[in-house]
C-alpha cells in the first residue's frame, strides 16, 4: 500500500553484521548496501548453496568452494575478483547479527518513526499551526481544521478519491 505511494519501508531495514552466522551471503545487503546476488549474477548462478551464511562462506579457504565449477574467463573472473575485494576487509564481530532501523539513531524500530515518516510524506504542509481554543466546542474545531486542510466530503473531494458519487447517492438529485 505505501510503496505505491512512494514510501518504501523495507528499504529502511538494514542488516548489521555481527558474527555472520544468521546473515545470508547472497540474499542480504551485508556489505556496502547491495545484494551480492544482484551485484554478481554470474557467480550467483554458479553457487550451489544459495542460502549460505556470511560466516560459512568466509570461513572456507576460497570463496569459490561452494561453486559447482570454478569461474572461467571474462565476466566470471572479473566478478570473482571484485567479490574477493569486497569480502576481503570484512571482520566478523563476536556478537549476533541484527537488523537496524534507519529512521532511528538507536537502530531500534518504533511505530512513532514510521508514523512521522508517513505523516511527513502524505499530510499537506501547513504554514500556520491550528489554534485550539478551549471555549469553542471540539466539533467546531474539527470542522474548521477539515475546512483548512480541504478535507470535507464535498463532491470534488469525493471524486478525487475515486468514489463514484452517483452510485452512493442514487436517490439524490444533484444540482449542477
Amino acid at each position: 500500500m505505501f510503496k505505491s505511494r512512494g514510501i518504501d519501508l523495507v528499504s529502511l531495514i538494514h542488516s548489521k553484521l555481527g558474527n555472520g552466522a544468521n546473515t545470508s551471503f547472497w540474499e542480504v545487503a551485508w556489505r556496502e548496501g547491495s545484494l551480492f546476488k544482484s551485484f554478481f549474477p554470474r557467480l550467483y548462478a554458479l553457487e550451489t548453496q544459495k542460502k549460505i551464511g556470511v560466516a560459512s562462506k568466509l570461513s572456507h579457504s576460497g570463496l569459490d568452494v561452494s561453486f559447482r565449477r570454478p569461474p572461467r574467463g571474462g565476466v566470471e573472473i572479473q566478478q570473482f575478483e571484485h567479490m574477493k575485494e569486497k569480502a576481503e576487509g570484512c571482520i566478523l564481530a563476536n556478537m549476533m547479527d541484527r537488523w537496524f532501523w534507519a529512521l532511528e539513531c538507536s537502530g531500534e524500530f518504533t511505530i512513532m518513526s514510521v508514523r512521522k515518516l508517513i505523516d511527513d510524506f502524505m499530510l499537506p504542509d501547513v504554514s500556520s499551526k491550528t489554534r485550539w481554543i478551549k471555549t469553542v466546542p471540539i466539533k467546531i474545531h474539527v470542522h474548521a481544521w477539515k475546512v483548512k486542510l480541504d478535507g470535507l466530503p464535498t463532491r470534488l473531494n469525493i471524486s478525487r478519491r475515486g468514489i463514484d458519487i452517483e452510485s452512493i447517492y442514487a436517490r439524490c438529485v444533484v444540482m449542477r
